[in-house]
Formats: structure tokens, sequence, C-alpha cells
């Protein structure tokens, strides 16, 4: 994980790759960070192997998951959406569009589209994963 966060962003920032060791508004405590990211990785094994959700579902509790630990001072939300896209790759499973085939804007600004992606985000906060299982594709 560190190792791609790196490559995505290392002419950007110079900590990149590195968890992060602050305190946000978001994110688990600091200290968490290199448990909760090994868990997730087992825990996502662990769902591919016993076929333990429909791909869409698995995709979207992994991308949440990723985002809600919020592993990095910044650049999280880019770097989930990649991780997501290479995890379905890897597997042969349909690569997320994050919501450009049915919205303009992107998630990078200030847009509808956006807004969306982040409402989805806090209902996964609740264990509702419909809407970002639906966002994903769309």
């Amino acid at each position: 994980m560190r190792a791609l966060h790196k490559k995505i962003y290392q002419d950007v920032w110079k900590w990149a790759g590195q968890y992060r060791k602050s305190q946000k508004t978001i994110g688990i405590e600091s200290h968490h960070i290199p448990t909760q990211v090994a868990l997730l990785m087992k825990d996502a094994k662990t769902w591919i192997e016993f076929d333990s959700y429909p791909w869409p579902e698995l995709l979207a509790r992994f991308h949440h998951r990723l985002v809600f630990i919020h592993p990095f001072v910044n650049g999280n939300g880019r770097y989930a959406r990649l991780h997501t896209e290479l995890l379905a790759l890897k597997h042969d499973q349909k690569v997320p569009s994050w919501g450009v085939q049915s919205l303009k804007g992107g998630l990078e600004e200030e847009s509808e589209i956006r807004k969306q992606y982040l409402q989805c985000l806090q209902m996964a906060d609740q264990k509702k994963y419909g809407c970002l299982i639906r966002f994903i594709y769309s």
C-alpha cells in the first residue's frame, strides 16, 4: 500500500508513502493505521477466497474501509479509488467508474458527483453500502 501511494505522489510530497503520524478530523487514530491496514488486506483476501460478498459489494466495503482508515496525510480518496480499481482488475472484475458515467464534474472538485460520493461514504459509515455500490458503477 505504501509503495503505491509513494509511486503516485512521490513528485508531489516528500512524505509520500509514509503513514500519517498526526490525528485528523477523519480517520482512525494514527497509531492504529499499520494494524488496521494489515487487517483490511487480510479481510479482503478472506472475502475473495470465501466469496463472502458479490464483487460490487466487496469493492464498496474495501474502498470504504480504506477511506475510513485514512492512512495518509493527503491523497487518500484518489489513492483508495485507484487501489479499489487495481483490486478489481487483479481479479478480472468490472472496474469502477466512480459516477463519471452519470454526472458531469470530477470527484476532485466541488461538484454534484463529489457530494454524492461523500453522501454514499457517510451511509457506508452506518454499514449501509447500497448507495456506494450503486455509485461505484454509475
